[in-house]
């Protein structure tokens, strides 16, 4: 396993539990965030509000990884497919990709694209 996709292994898994403290620790001081749904958010403080944010709207989320392609030893893209149950009930299912850089040992970049 490549040192992106252990790092990579914990993000989900703490974003899964929605475990912000914990997600805090893998970020790079220098992060880029970049999203067509969510917009581009720099540094950790930034990326954490609006995982929150995003966070706090569902009772219930969960990522799943289908596939991962990786580049090289930094950097790697996820298959991933999303499902959630909003606090007014509403299913929401989708799927994507994440492409996840790191940079001595934390995520320097994360760049999330919708399936075509």
């Amino acid at each position: 396993m490549s040192q992106v996709t252990k790092i990579a292994e914990k993000y989900f898994y703490h974003s899964n539990k929605s475990n912000f403290n914990e997600i805090k620790k893998l970020l790079h001081e220098s992060i880029v965030y970049s999203s067509k749904n969510t917009g581009k958010f720099y540094g950790p403080e930034a990326v954490l509000t609006m995982q929150r944010d995003f966070h706090s709207q569902f009772s219930r989320l969960q990522w799943e990884v289908d596939s991962c392609f990786v580049h090289d030893e930094g950097s790697a893209t996820f298959a991933y497919t999303f499902e959630g149950l909003k606090k007014d009930s509403t299913h929401v299912k989708s799927s994507g990709l994440e492409m996840i850089a790191v940079k001595d040992d934390k995520i320097v970049a994360i760049e999330i694209r919708n399936k075509p």
